[in-house]
């Protein structure tokens, strides 16, 4: 019995002993206390079978098998030790492979750009200890950047030590606690992501931006409105990002000569007919509009764009698809993009439009050809008698999707005023660009392209970081300690011990 007790103990403190360095390496978190517990106990469990085994002990010593024994064991620590190699070379290199199913850990095409266009060196200064996770976090998204090429460093400052630069950035521990400098200019981060970093290097390019004017005084969507669902105050702030200042326009007299673009988002009642003069003369001026329309609703502007070969609807379009199953019929999806240099980059991305209306290319004198941006799926039609219940599909009236949504026109203009191309966009969906909407999909992407292309910011016509909501716990270092020496050390060393116990009972028996 005790000679059995005895071998038991024996393989468990061999275990102990073979895995501690192997753990050590592993957990990466230096000399703990639990690793010279597992020492002490693994020599003391080998200690007591020696005694109670002594002649088995003489016996394996003096025989054949010890030098099988003796030559597994150094197999095995060759083995970890390329382990040890391959880990350290690994660790040591900068070549990183994101598996992540949304690619979380790889850059967005638009900051690869961004970071690459800089004029100059970019320091990032982050009020934080280097030993926070804060820190830690942005020094890895950081280092991404450095690695698609930007000249962009991170400087860690402790606020307890340096004080002096607390007050000269007038950093509260509170608010926000990063700046990007580049030169004489700075800006701050939002927060901790991508999608921050990247406008924030945007704004230190670009400056001061052009306006785009919003109409006012039709009912059409706020741009203060940010808590609204149906307010633009989130594509606001993200035309802020894009270096493009949103400026609400009431129509009296003139369209003001900064106008880089005039926007009329969403009537809800009819524009008079001086003010429609007053946007065809800004168009055949060489200005940029665009217009997003809702349905069952009369904006006065059906005469206007027509005469720009867009004709407009009196419908609303029915999507009966998997992707809007459980959103509903009138919330249509488009993953179908004519080729132009507003989606050039959507390959396969879906936009979602809650209750639209279809629009018509027409072929009209002196305007180039309408081209259909945004097309629904073949399953959608344009219900005429949406105003019954319940929607169905009339073949003498209703028509049959693909149906565009968007279309684009332009025009040549002798001495315009403001271009030598007028620009006319027309959406059948204002939804797409709210509050409530323009997060979802690929929307956001859709509109502020739009706007760039509309306001002739070309190179901002891309892919932007996908805002991702924060997906992480704060832990202390004590209590990451703790869990990676209970999962990788811990735990698997007593699955271990258990399994060898066994064995050794049964072979005993």
């Amino acid at each position: 019995m005790m000679k059995t007790i005895g071998q038991v103990l024996g393989a468990i403190g061999l275990v102990f002993l073979l895995t501690t360095p192997v753990m050590y390496f592993a957990v990466g978190a230096g000399w703990n206390w639990l690793f010279t517990v597992q020492l002490i106990l693994g020599g003391a469990f080998i200690l007591a079978c020696t005694l109670t085994n002594l002649g088995e002990v003489s016996r394996v010593a003096t025989g054949r098998g010890t030098f099988y024994v003796a030559f597994t064991a150094v197999s095995s620590l060759a083995v970890l030790g390329l382990l040890v190699a391959g880990n350290y070379l690994a660790y040591s290199s900068d070549l990183r492979l994101d598996l992540t199913k949304a690619r979380i850990f790889t850059l967005a095409p638009d900051s690869v750009n961004t970071v690459n266009e800089l004029p100059e060196p970019v320091e990032v200064l982050a009020f934080f200890r280097s030993d926070t996770p804060q820190y830690q976090h942005l020094e890895e998204l950081v280092s991404r950047y450095r690695r698609a090429g930007g000249a962009i460093s991170i400087q860690a400052v402790d606020p307890d030590r340096e004080p002096e630069k607390v007050r000269e950035y007038n950093i509260h521990l509170r608010g926000n606690r990063v700046v990007v400098r580049m030169g004489e200019m700075s800006e701050r981060l939002s927060d901790l992501s991508e999608e921050a970093l990247t406008n924030a290097l945007l704004r230190l390019t670009r400056g001061a931006g052009k306006r785009v004017y919003f109409t006012t005084g039709h009912g059409e969507s706020g741009l203060d409105d940010d808590h609204d669902e149906q307010g633009l105050g989130l594509a606001r702030m993200l035309m802020e990002n894009e270096g493009l200042e949103a400026v609400p326009l009431r129509i009296t007299g003139s369209i003001p000569e900064d106008a880089a673009a005039v926007v009329v988002a969403g009537p809800r009642r009819a524009f008079l007919e001086p003010e429609v003069e007053l946007l065809s003369d800004y168009l055949e001026g060489g200005g940029r509009l665009m217009v997003l329309l809702e349905p069952m609703a009369e904006s006065g502007l059906e005469d206007f764009l027509e005469s720009w070969g867009i004709g407009v609807e009196d419908d609303l379009v029915v999507d009966q698809n998997q992707v809007t199953e459980l959103m509903g019929p009138f919330v249509t999806a488009s993953a179908s993009y004519a080729q132009h240099e507003i989606t050039e980059a959507f390959d396969a991305m879906l936009t979602l439009f809650p209750t639209a209306r279809s629009l018509i290319a027409l072929d009209i004198e002196d305007v180039k050809r309408p081209t259909p941006l945004v097309l629904t799926g073949r399953e959608a039609w344009g219900s005429k008698a949406y105003r019954r219940s319940p929607i169905t599909y009339e073949p003498e009236t209703d028509r049959r999707g693909p149906l565009p949504l968007a279309v684009v026109a332009e025009k040549e203009t002798k001495g315009g005023a403001w271009s030598p191309q007028a620009r006319l966009l027309v959406f059948g969906d204002t939804d797409f660009a709210t509050n409530a909407w323009a997060r979802q999909a690929a929307n956001s992407d859709l509109f502020l392209n739009s706007i760039n292309w509309m306001a002739g910011q070309v190179e901002r016509i891309t892919i932007r970081p996908r805002h991702r909501p924060a997906s992480q716990i704060i832990l202390t270092e004590e209590q990451r300690t703790f869990l990676s020496m209970f999962s990788i050390n811990i735990l698997p060393l007593l699955l271990a011990s258990m399994g060898v116990a066994v064995w050794v009972l049964r072979k005993n028996r």
